[in-house]
């Protein structure tokens, strides 16, 4: 004979699971889009930073070539543009959704 089943209301059966966050819901929506914006940001910075530290290297004779510095530049403003025209893009569809009516 085979040991009998626990019945899914049982302590045993669930355990302690907790509260959990749909992924549809509001707040685990919004966490979500903050931390992509968090990583755009911040990886925006990097790219800003390491043009400034080209610039600054070659402008004290520490080394580096004049193209690459000019590459890092134009790196760091591609992904500025890229992220305002990103949020330029989530403005309008917050908008077009704030003007629907219910």
């Amino acid at each position: 004979m085979s040991a009998p089943i626990a019945p899914i209301n049982s302590p045993a059966a669930v355990g302690d699971i907790g509260p959990l966050a749909m992924p549809g819901t509001p707040a685990a929506a919004s966490d979500a889009f903050g931390a992509i914006l968090s990583d755009a940001i911040g990886k925006v910075e990097g790219l800003r930073e390491k043009s400034q530290q080209s610039i600054e290297k070659l402008l004290s004779g520490e080394g580096g070539e004049l193209y690459q510095v000019a590459l890092d530049v134009q790196k760091a403003e591609m992904g500025f543009d890229m992220f305002v025209t990103m949020r330029n893009k989530v403005v309008a569809a917050y908008q077009q959704v704030m003007q629907m009516q219910l």
